[in-house]
């Protein structure tokens, strides 16, 4: 009978399965890239060097590819549309070790400022706290 055929069990994740940690985790994160965005050098600094910027960026990109993928994100469209904005944004940030055109800092600053994510990084973190 393909009734009782079992479905096959989730993938195993990084993450504890108790979501007070998932979310516990989760905003911890958000915490770090809000304070990589708002460390980031101002638009028209020159000649600085962005090698710890974009080494931390990173980082951080593997906890956002985790996150992307996990539960917490599938179940809630808000958090998964901001990790992905911020994935392309810490992905611009992590270019700037190897990558130093003039131009690479503003298109950063424009994408935060477009995607409003240090809003909604801000919103989410917020949001997160009133509800503990």
């Amino acid at each position: 009978d393909d009734a009782t055929v079992a479905k096959p069990a989730p993938p195993a994740s990084h993450w504890s399965a108790d979501s007070h940690s998932v979310r516990a985790q989760t905003m911890r994160y958000l915490g770090q890239a809000a304070a990589l965005l708002i460390s980031l050098p101002a638009k028209e600094s020159r000649g600085k060097t962005y090698g710890i910027f974009a080494a931390r960026a990173s980082d951080l990109l593997v906890t956002t590819r985790l996150l992307i993928d996990s539960p917490a994100a599938a179940q809630d469209q808000q958090l998964r549309s901001l990790l992905e904005d911020l994935e392309l944004v810490l992905v611009q940030i992590a270019r700037l070790r190897t990558e130093k055109n003039k131009g690479d800092l503003d298109l950063i600053h424009q994408a935060v400022e477009q995607g409003d994510v240090l809003a909604r990084l801000n919103s989410a973190v917020a949001t997160n706290q009133s509800s503990e």
